[in-house]
C-alpha cells in the first residue's frame, strides 16, 4: 500500500509496526513511501463444551463457591505472548532501525517484556490503544501526530550544547566498558 505524501514515507529509515490486541497481532514493515503487512498471529478463544477445568464446593449449607484452576483469558494470553515472543525473535534488527508498537494499555508491560532486547532498543514509541482493527492509513496517522509533536525548536547554540553533551556521555560509558 503507498503511503500519502502527508505522511511519514520512512525512506532512510524502514520501520516495523507491531500491532497487538489482548490475543492477536499484526506486523508491518513501513519503507520507501510503501506500508505491508508482514505477518499475524491470532489465538483463538477456548470453548470449554463441560467447564473443564472448574470445580464447585459446598460447604455445610453455606453459599456454593466455584473457581476455577486456571483462568481462560491468563491461558489465551499466556499462549499469545508465546506466539509473539517467538515471532519477533525470528525478525532481524537490522532490517528495521525503528519500532513502533501499539498496544492495549491492559497488555502493555506484557508486552514489553516480550519484545526481544535487540528489537526492544529499536522501540521509538509505544502507543496505548487497540488499533488491531485499524487500517495502516490510521496507524501512520499516528505515527505523524506523535513525531510532529516531539519536534520541538531549539536554537542552534542549545542543540550544539545538547550535541556535546550526548558525545560526552557515549565516550564515558565506551570507556566505562573497557
Amino acid at each position: 500500500m503507498k503511503i500519502s505524501k502527508a505522511l511519514p514515507q520512512f525512506e532512510e529509515e524502514p520501520s516495523l509496526f507491531v500491532v497487538t490486541g489482548k490475543q492477536d497481532a499484526a506486523f508491518y514493515k513501513a519503507y520507501d513511501g510503501t506500508i505491508e503487512q508482514i505477518g499475524e498471529i491470532k489465538i483463538p478463544t477456548p470453548h470449554y463444551s463441560d467447564r473443564e477445568g472448574h470445580y464447585r464446593m459446598k460447604a455445610g449449607g453455606a453459599v456454593p463457591s466455584t473457581g476455577g484452576y486456571e483462568r481462560r483469558d491468563d491461558v489465551v494470553i499466556r499462549d499469545f505472548i508465546h506466539e509473539l515472543k517467538s515471532h519477533l525473535k525470528s525478525m532481524h534488527a537490522s532490517d528495521y532501525s525503528k519500532m513502533y508498537v501499539f498496544t492495549p494499555s491492559k497488555v502493555k508491560n506484557t508486552i514489553a517484556e516480550a519484545v526481544p532486547g535487540h528489537l526492544r532498543r529499536k522501540t521509538a514509541a509505544v502507543i496505548e490503544g487497540n488499533y488491531f482493527k485499524s487500517s495502516p492509513l490510521e496507524l501512520l496517522q499516528k505515527v505523524a501526530s506523535i513525531t510532529a509533536a516531539s519536534q520541538i525548536f531549539i536554537n542552534p547554540e542549545a542543540r550544539r550544547i545538547l550535541d556535546r553533551s550526548r558525545q560526552a556521555r557515549r565516550r564515558i560509558r565506551s570507556h566505562s566498558k573497557d
